[in-house]
C-alpha cells in the first residue's frame, strides 16, 4: 500500500515544537484520523494544541483564509496558531478542540449527537461569503475559479492536472482503475450536477464522523477544512451517508428543514451527485493507494447507486 502521509515521526515532530515553543511542550501524542496529514496532540504553555504535517501547503493556507473570514460568524474551526515549512514539510498548529472525534464513540453515542450536528450544519448554510465569488476550491483570495458549480466538478476529473493527481489517468492502464466502471457513473454525475441551484454555500469537502469534535452533546469543532469549496452543500451530506449510511444524516437534515419551513430543491438529485462525486474521488484515490479491499467495497456501492 502506497504511503501518503508525510514521513513525520514522534521524534522529529517533537524535536520541531520544542524548537518552536522554545522547549515548552509536552504530551505529544500521535493522531490516527486523516488520510493525507500526519497529526500529534500535545501541550504548550498549559494549553492544548494540534499540529499536522503534509506536503502540501495549500489546504493549510485555505483553512488560515477561511478562518480568517469566518471565525466571527461563528465557523466551527479551532483557532489557527502558525503555518509554515519545516524538514521539506508543511506544517500546521492550531487549538484543540474539547472533546473527541466522533468516529471513536459507540454508535448510540454518535447518534445522540445526530440533533446538534444537523443544527451546526444549518449553521454553516447561514454563513454570509460577503464580497466572494466563484465556486469551486477557495483560493488564496477566498475565491472560486470557476463559474459554475458543474464546471468545478469536471475539472477535479481532468486528465491533465498538477499535483497530487498529476498523471492520474495512467491508473487505469496500470492500477486498478476501470474505464468501464469510472465514466458511466462521471456521466451520471454530471447530468445530476445541473441541478444544484446557483446559490453557493461554503462546502467543507470531507465532512465525516472522523473531522467532527464532540464534548458530551454538544459539537465543540469542525475540523481540517483542507478542501474547503464554495458550491453545493449536498456535498456534504453525501460525504456522510456515503461513510456512514446508517445515520441517515441527510434525511434527518431535510426534516430539520422541513421544520423550519425550509424546502431543499432537486434533493435525491442532488445528493446522488454528491455520493458519485465522493465515490468516484475514493475510487482513483483508492487505486493509487493500491488498496484493492477499500477501492471493491466504494466501487460496489457506486453500482448499487447507479441501479437505484
Amino acid at each position: 500500500m502506497s504511503q501518503l502521509k508525510p514521513n513525520m515521526d514522534a521524534g522529529t515532530a517533537e524535536t520541531f515544537l520544542r524548537e518552536y515553543w522554545n522547549g515548552d511542550i509536552s504530551g505529544l501524542q500521535a493522531v490516527e484520523e486523516g488520510e493525507l496529514s500526519r497529526a500529534y496532540f500535545f501541550r504548550a504553555g498549559g494549553k492544548d494544541y494540534v499540529v499536522r504535517f503534509n506536503h502540501s501547503g495549500e489546504g493549510f493556507a485555505r483553512e488560515l483564509r477561511l478562518y480568517e473570514s469566518y471565525h466571527r460568524q461563528g465557523l466551527p474551526m479551532p483557532r489557527i496558531v502558525a503555518i509554515g515549512t519545516t524538514e521539506g514539510f508543511h506544517y500546521c498548529i492550531s487549538k484543540r478542540a474539547p472533546g473527541t472525534t466522533l468516529i471513536r464513540l459507540p454508535l448510540e453515542q454518535i447518534r445522540e449527537f445526530v440533533p446538534r450536528l444537523t443544527d451546526t450544519f444549518a449553521q454553516l448554510q447561514r454563513l454570509q461569503l460577503g464580497k466572494t465569488a466563484g465556486y469551486g476550491w477557495v483560493n488564496a483570495e477566498g475565491n472560486g475559479d470557476f463559474d459554475s458549480w458543474p464546471a468545478f466538478l469536471a475539472s477535479f476529473f481532468a486528465e491533465e492536472q498538477d499535483g497530487f493527481w498529476h498523471g492520474w489517468y495512467r491508473l487505469f492502464e496500470a492500477g486498478i482503475l476501470e474505464r468501464d466502471v469510472f465514466w458511466p457513473l462521471y456521466g451520471r454525475m454530471m447530468e445530476d450536477a445541473r441541478r444544484a441551484p446557483p446559490e453557493r454555500h461554503l462546502v467543507h469537502g470531507d465532512f465525516h464522523l472522523g473531522n467532527m469534535i464532540g464534548d458530551g452533546s454538544a459539537i465543540t469543532a469542525i475540523v481540517d477544512w483542507e478542501m474547503a469549496a464554495y458550491g453545493d452543500y449536498m456535498f456534504d451530506l453525501a460525504t456522510m451517508q456515503l461513510w456512514t449510511p446508517q445515520l441517515q444524516f441527510p434525511e434527518k437534515f431535510r426534516q430539520r428543514m422541513a421544520e423550519q419551513g425550509v424546502h431543499i430543491p432537486y434533493f435525491e438529485e442532488r445528493l446522488r451527485c454528491g455520493l458519485l462525486f465522493k465515490g468516484l474521488d475514493g475510487l482513483r484515490f483508492f487505486a493509487k493507494k493500491e488498496d484493492p479491499g477499500a477501492y471493491r467495497h466504494v466501487k460496489s456501492e457506486l453500482l448499487r447507486l447507479l441501479q437505484g
